[in-house]
């Protein structure tokens, strides 16, 4: 009787395993890397058009660059921070060449401020399940 409870015991899946986290979606990536080149590249040709500075430049791409992680991860709901890491990462390129014409450091700071949207909404939202 006690093999038996213990060789059962072997078989069972671990604790761990049955709370395994989803898979990453390439829709939430997807959605991530539109949001972050839409809202950014629009606050973008807003500072063009009313002729701000620089540090007005940045400001508007990291509140619109956080906006758009806020929005993956209520798009998203599970691991939110990774695909709004994964979609913010992805957008650099695309910032860097179509928002920004070649400033590369605010393309990078676009992308790395979705990246903390995401990954703040998920740390925030996760205790009220």
């Amino acid at each position: 009787m006690a093999k038996r409870a213990t060789r059962n015991a072997k078989r069972q899946e671990p604790v761990g395993k049955s709370a395994a986290r989803p898979p990453v979606r390439a829709a939430g990536i997807l959605f991530g890397l539109l949001a972050n080149l839409i809202l950014v590249t629009l606050v973008s040709l807003l500072v063009a058009a009313l002729d701000w500075s620089r540090s007005g430049l940045l400001i508007g791409t990291a509140v619109a660059a956080v906006i758009a992680g806020v929005l993956t991860a209520r798009y998203i709901g599970a691991r939110a921070g990774i695909h709004a890491f994964l979609g913010g990462m992805l957008s650099i390129p695309l910032l860097g060449l179509i928002a920004f014409g070649g400033d590369w450091q605010a393309a990078f700071f676009g992308g790395a401020f979705c990246a903390l949207g995401g990954i703040l909404m998920e740390k925030f939202s996760s205790g009220k399940k």
